[in-house]
């Protein structure tokens, strides 16, 4: 029996031999010859490691495999290969082999791969077949068979833009500009120094797609008019706003507003992702006194009222034209009546 913890080798064997001349000698006669004996070793290899469990999809990867004799023979000779049976992972720059020449007992060896996921494959758990054959004593190949499991899919980018006010509310588009799908998209305006939301500062948009954009809306002011407001709706203001008139004011830095996007990646974590938007806010939306928002600028009030003090104008003018037309036409009836009982 060969001990376990053997290494592979050739061994000396000493066989003696002990005899005598005859039952009278007492001089024994001792002969030792050496033979030679091969002890083959355990051949055997694992994959240790892998380097990532997950990948982007459509974006280059170096991935490394880690492979370790763990035998107690060499493995000579050695080809790693593999393959994902949906085709939704392949290498880049190279094939899907590698070729190792000897790898000793205990010893491990780092195979790289560039890889890259299909830009239309589907967030989950790929399966990824490893194949690996060595030569064994005689020079027979063996294979050994293993799995591997890669996660496609992961985080995502955002472009955000300011889109313009109406009406009170400030419109930002926001779009999916990354590889992978959103879920449960959230968006939300901050505190910060230089802006304020009146009402609700967060709205979900639900799940976006890829190249998918949507439309996130707020009712943003200036610090300095939010302000104005509290002063107003507390009768703080000056009389014409207490008389229900209309803050405007003017982002005087123009400085960005700061966005926050929350959403889901394809692996379930909820992952924010902070923005700075350049908007063009010239003229904030007031709050009346009871508290109500809307695009009430000064300029649009005279301008409404220059229409229907014009329009009053109009009517009077009209009605006494009219007036005037009526009283000429009883004036000539009344001569010609006069004319006719002068004849008489």
């Amino acid at each position: 029996m060969i001990d376990a913890n053997a290494s592979e080798g050739i061994y000396n064997l000493d066989i003696t031999t002990t005899a005598k001349e005859s039952k009278s000698s007492s001089k024994p006669i001792i002969i030792t010859k050496s033979i030679q004996l091969e002890v083959r070793g355990k051949e055997y290899a694992q994959i240790v490691t892998i380097n990532k469990a997950n990948i982007d999809v459509g974006k280059e990867e170096l991935l490394e495999f880690i492979i370790t004799n763990t035998g107690n023979s060499p493995l000579k000779n050695m080809v790693v290969s593999w393959k994902d049976p949906k085709g939704a992972i392949l290498p880049v720059y190279s094939d899907n082999t590698k070729y190792i020449s000897n790898l000793e007992p205990n010893q491990s060896v780092k195979v790289d791969y560039s890889v890259m996921a299909d830009v239309n494959a589907n967030p989950g758990l790929y399966t990824l077949g490893v194949n690996l054959t060595f030569e064994d004593y005689e020079s027979k190949t063996k294979s050994i068979q293993t799995t591997a499991g890669l996660f496609v899919g992961g985080a995502t980018d955002f472009d955000i833009s300011f889109s313009g006010n109406s009406l009170g509310q400030t419109s930002l588009s926001v779009a999916n500009v990354g590889n992978n799908m959103a879920y449960a998209v959230k968006v939300s305006v901050p505190e910060q120094e230089n802006y304020k939301v009146i009402g609700s500062p967060s709205t979900i948009m639900g799940n976006l797609q890829k190249g998918d954009y949507t439309i996130a809306s707020f009712n943003v002011t200036s610090a300095q008019a939010a302000g104005e407001i509290s002063g107003t709706a507390y009768g703080t203001a000056n009389s014409s706003s207490a008389a229900g008139n209309n803050s405007t004011s003017t982002s005087g830095d123009n400085s960005p507003l700061k966005i926050w996007i929350e959403y889901t990646d394809a692996k379930g974590e909820r992952i924010k992702v902070d923005k700075d938007v350049a908007v063009q806010m010239s003229a904030f939306t007031g709050v009346d006194t009871e508290g109500r928002s809307g695009a009430r600028s000064n300029s649009s009030g005279m301008l409404y009222l220059l229409v229907f003090v014009i329009a009053v104008a109009g009517v009077f003018m009209y009605r006494r034209r009219k007036q005037g037309a009526k009283k000429s036409e009883y004036k000539v009836s009344e001569n010609n009546s006069n004319s006719e009982m002068r004849k008489y």
